[in-house]
């Protein structure tokens, strides 16, 4: 049994024991570690998948986060452009590959707001 397996089959008993924060983060913190172990051995193979991989658990993460805070819960999250982008528009959408982005519009439409950004770097000339 993994450590979230026995973390989420005695969550009663530690969340008597703790607070209900410290066991979210607790449950958290283990999702991270499984997911991370996928993820690299995915990309270690060279699998686009990976990234479908990471951006998966970017949205589980949000889900998470939104449902241990109520379904009034209000949530920033904060990406680089390519991961809140419309990658079906794309060479990463062509390629089967998508991102949290699409994964919010998909599940909250209207509700979700994506707003990219960007920098302008300037070399210093001298």
């Amino acid at each position: 049994m993994s450590k979230l397996q026995a973390l989420l089959a005695h969550r009663i008993e530690y969340m008597a024991k703790e607070s209900e924060e410290a066991y979210f983060n607790a449950t958290q913190n283990a999702r991270v570690v499984r997911a991370a172990e996928q993820y690299y051995r995915l990309m270690y193979r060279g699998s686009t998948q990976s990234w479908n991989l990471r951006d998966h658990h970017m949205f589980d993460t949000l889900q998470q986060v939104i449902e241990a805070k109520g379904s009034d819960a209000k949530v920033v999250v904060w990406a680089h452009n390519s991961h809140i982008g419309n990658a079906s528009a794309t060479e990463m959408g062509w390629q089967g590959q998508f991102n949290i982005g699409e994964l919010c519009r998909t599940a909250y439409r209207d509700q979700a707001v994506l707003i990219g950004f960007g920098t302008h770097w300037e070399r210093s000339r001298g």
